[in-house]
């Protein structure tokens, strides 16, 4: 199930026009296969490898799998971070291994990226 996705239907066109190997159709898996590589690009870190184009019936959609894609979309508020199954938090700096019971997360601003690479497209 994909976290989110955008899906782009060629709207008022005759059924006959949607063939799979019709020119319209092919067009519209062309442009795409574009947004899914703006979005792809677009995307922070490794988050652009589940982003992925989907050819259903009639109609093509662009979505990601990845499971924070939404908190990338929509932003996070600043929260604290606080271990679940250990009793510390243990991640690597610049200065090396850091131990901690509590980590105050700044918040992350929004990325809509799969809606910018839909423009762009």
């Amino acid at each position: 199930m994909p976290a989110a996705r955008i899906e782009i239907r060629a709207g008022g066109v005759n059924e006959l026009l949607l063939a799979p190997d019709s020119p319209v159709m092919k067009e519209l898996i062309r442009k795409t296969r574009r947004v899914q590589r703006n979005a792809r690009r677009m995307a922070p870190g490794k988050m652009g490898r589940k982003v992925r184009a989907v050819v259903v019936g009639r109609h093509v959609r662009v979505e990601s799998t990845h499971e924070a894609t939404m908190y990338v979309i929509k932003g996070t508020r600043p929260h604290q971070i606080r271990p679940r199954t250990r009793q510390v938090l243990k991640f690597t700096t610049k200065r090396g291994t850091v131990f901690a019971r509590v980590v105050s997360h700044p918040g992350t601003k929004k990325n809509d990226f799969l809606t910018k690479a839909l423009r762009m497209g």
